[in-house]
């Protein structure tokens, strides 16, 4: 009888023991799965909104809120340099290094004209300014990445974008691609000046944009420059700067 106790007790012990293991045991895999699921579109640069369930275990907790927070910093940086470079860095498993190639491309630079007196026509509307700036930007940038270039900076009201610079994304006609961005941007700017002006304070609205725009073809240098501490992904050479004069 006694034997038999003991056998039952332990039994008993067992059974509980087991059903609490798995119970920690899922406590802890469910919020790591989805940790890892959300680190691995994380690393190709991915930043789809995922619900974490935070866990009462402090340590994948800890880990839960060091992810998070370092996931919206990465997102936070990827918005200053251009998306498709940083995927193929990335995907490379390599480490930015200061380096440029000689390659043919297309280069396109556009500044908006009389940018001055539209700043003075909305300077009591700051907030509309940079909400304006802001939808002009990202239907240009969208019409260049539509075209298969690369948005490499913006400066002031200014874009400048280039064609074939990335050798995993060629562009077979690019001096093409970048004329017909050129027009696609002054269409469309057509098509959005009705829209700004009923958006916009109260349908006073954003005054027309014209833009003044320069494409032109040639060889010249791409790559990361700047120092060792500090680089960007950027252009070097005359034809950028003819693209810029014209």
């Amino acid at each position: 009888m006694t034997t038999l106790l003991v056998v039952v007790v332990l039994g008993a012990g067992s059974f509980q023991f087991g059903a609490d293991a798995n119970k920690f045991s899922s406590r802890i895999s469910t919020p790591m799965k989805a940790l890892c699921a959300d680190m691995q579109m994380v690393a190709t640069l991915e930043y789809k909104p995922m619900t974490h369930n935070m866990s009462g275990i402090q340590e994948v907790r800890d880990i839960q809120e060091s992810f998070m927070r370092m996931k919206g910093g990465l997102e936070t940086f990827a918005k200053y340099v251009p998306l498709a470079v940083v995927r193929q860095i990335t995907k490379g498993g390599r480490e930015a290094v200061l380096g440029i190639e000689d390659k043919q491309m297309s280069f396109f630079f556009c500044d908006i004209q009389g940018f001055t007196t539209v700043c003075e026509a909305m300077n009591s509307r700051p907030h509309d300014l940079l909400a304006f700036l802001g939808e002009f930007f990202a239907e240009m940038a969208a019409i260049v990445e539509d075209t298969g270039g690369t948005l490499i900076e913006y400066i002031g009201d200014a874009i400048l974008a280039t064609w074939n610079d990335r050798p995993e994304a060629p562009v077979e006609d690019h001096a093409f691609a970048a004329a017909s961005a050129s027009y696609r941007m002054r269409v469309r700017l057509e098509e959005l000046h009705p829209i700004w002006q009923k958006k916009f304070y109260h349908g006073k609205g954003a005054p027309p944009i014209y833009l003044r725009t320069g494409v032109h073809t040639g060889n010249s240098w791409v790559g990361y420059i700047g120092s060792l501490s500090r680089m960007k992904y950027g252009l070097l050479g005359d034809h950028v700067e003819v693209a810029m004069t014209l």
